[in-house]
């Protein structure tokens, strides 16, 4: 893991230049060299220039001077979560698609060794009987392989079937948050899938090890080709260590009782984080409400709609057919702008996105957008959560959102500003906003969902939202952006080539 001690270190080999050469270089004590390299003591912005003089740091070698400066080398746990935060948000997937399908020892009278797809498969092949229902019961288990087996299986079944609910629980450690972000790269697939809730705790309502630490309930019924109602439970208990289990309950009445008995009092302890088929009226005052109150990070690869101008919207609205028009207030009628006619409507959604725009200035507001984001909303007008009947922006809007963007950005006086991640990082999967001293929101943008209803979490968590906001803070300027002259010239470089 690099720190500012490995780093000075590393910087000094390349150098040759021994350690008691630096420190007198540096004209400050050993003591004070010392605790500055082990992380206890904070650098001051004098140390750190005299620090890349000596060492003669480029441009680039002295963000990453001053970023390991502003990181505390005694707390590795919080440099782990920095390297979690970048592989969720900038990472590439590097593993194959070939899953590693669970085995485990399955009781059902007499006792074998099956795999969990073989589970999921018994339960795929009655899904297209009559009267067919599904709930699933989930506790933590959100190791990638489990999480794969969950959405094959539903794909599966609905073909047959959208008769299933999820109810997932999960764990949110107060000791390695690297361990809760991991955590959340690996569920949010499931935001994609219907009938999907996800329930989150602080507390350690779950037992740590056991059954109950990572646990499935699959209820399922049915009425089969003979007309005979069939209600059966399987319950899978994950193992990290040993081999897993599911057990079959069939008709075992007290024992089904045992378990959700047990269950339902864990859950008490959760709180809702996922209900995702809200209407866009709701996250849209939400994010409002919160966005008046919090500081905010916006990891998205392009502007968000609170950037956009007022006089963009009235340009769209002016150049777009009245039936296309009408199209487009009927799909985000739920925003509460159903009047009695379109034009009451459309004065409601002009006000409401003036709010919107309004809201985002109370407090500070920084964007993290990607080059390869951008340069496609140059091309095409279209940003990755656009609304399935918004027209696309034409070039001399496009324009106009960019030059707000670096306008206000330059503006001293508005709390906005904008950085620009480099190269071949991207993030086109979701959005994720952290508001500081209260959580995180995360929306996903799948392919395959009508974008006026992206599925969302959020997570009011001080802790998870703050480490993803010094994220933002510490890292982000330092370490993978676009120096502010860089990133303006980048802007200007796309509007020449597209508007």
């Amino acid at each position: 893991m690099e720190n500012l001690d490995s780093f000075i270190k590393k910087k000094l080999k390349m150098k040759k230049m021994k350690i008691e050469t630096f420190i007198t270089k540096t004209g400050m004590s050993k003591s004070t060299i010392y605790r500055v390299m082990k992380g206890l003591q904070k650098p001051s912005d004098e140390l750190l220039d005299i620090i890349a003089d000596i060492l003669n740091l480029s441009q680039l070698e002295k963000r990453e001077l001053i970023y390991y400066g502003n990181m505390s080398t005694s707390n590795e746990k919080l440099s782990y979560a920095t390297d979690a935060i970048f592989q969720l948000l900038y990472g590439k997937n590097t593993s194959e698609d070939f899953q590693d399908n669970i085995e485990l020892v399955f009781y059902d009278k007499e006792k074998y060794v099956r795999y969990i797809d073989d589970v999921f498969g018994m339960i795929e092949k009655v899904s297209d009987s009559k009267n067919f229902e599904c709930d699933i019961k989930i506790i933590n288990c959100y190791k990638e392989d489990a999480v794969e087996s969950v959405l094959k299986f539903i794909e599966n079944i609905s073909t047959n079937s959208s008769n299933y609910k999820i109810e997932h629980l999960v764990s949110l450690s107060q000791i390695n948050q690297s361990d809760n972000i991991n955590m959340l790269k690996s569920i949010i697939p499931l935001l994609q899938v219907n009938n999907y809730t996800l329930f989150y705790s602080e507390d350690s309502v779950a037992f740590n090890k056991g059954f109950f630490n990572n646990f499935m309930i699959l209820d399922y019924r049915y009425t089969d080709e003979d007309g005979k109602f069939n209600n059966k439970q399987f319950l899978i208990s994950l193992l990290d260590e040993n081999l897993s289990s599911c057990y079959a309950l069939n008709s075992d009445d007290n024992l089904k009782e045992f378990f959700y008995r047990n269950y339902e009092s864990i859950a008490s302890g959760y709180t809702l984080a996922v209900d995702n088929r809200k209407k866009l009226n709701f996250l849209g005052d939400l994010i409002a409400d919160l966005e008046k109150k919090y500081d905010v990070f916006l990891f998205k690869p392009n502007p968000c709609y609170n950037r956009i101008p007022m006089e963009v919207y009235k340009s769209l609205i002016d150049r777009t057919p009245k039936e296309d028009m009408e199209i487009l207030l009927s799909s985000i009628s739920d925003i509460d702008i159903s009047g009695v006619d379109s034009k009451t409507a459309l004065s409601s959604l002009i006000k409401y996105l003036e709010d919107r725009i309004n809201s985002s200035k109370k407090k500070k507001q920084f964007d993290v957008y990607t080059m390869s984001g951008l340069e496609e909303f140059a091309k095409t007008g279209m940003l990755t959560d656009h609304l399935n009947s918004l027209p696309a922006f034409t070039p001399e809007e496009i324009r106009a959102i960019f030059e707000s963007i670096k306008s206000r950005h330059l503006n001293k006086k508005d709390s906005f500003k904008f950085y620009i991640v480099t190269g071949e990082y991207d993030n086109k999967d979701f959005v994720l906003t952290a508001f500081k001293n209260y959580g995180l929101l995360i929306e996903y943008n799948d392919p395959k969902c009508i974008p006026d209803n992206n599925p969302y979490c959020i997570i009011e968590s001080k802790n998870f939202g703050d480490i993803f906001y010094e994220f933002g803070k510490m890292y982000v300027p330092t370490m993978i952006t676009l120096e502010e002259d860089k990133a303006i010239e980048y802007i200007d470089s796309l509007i020449e080539k597209y508007c």
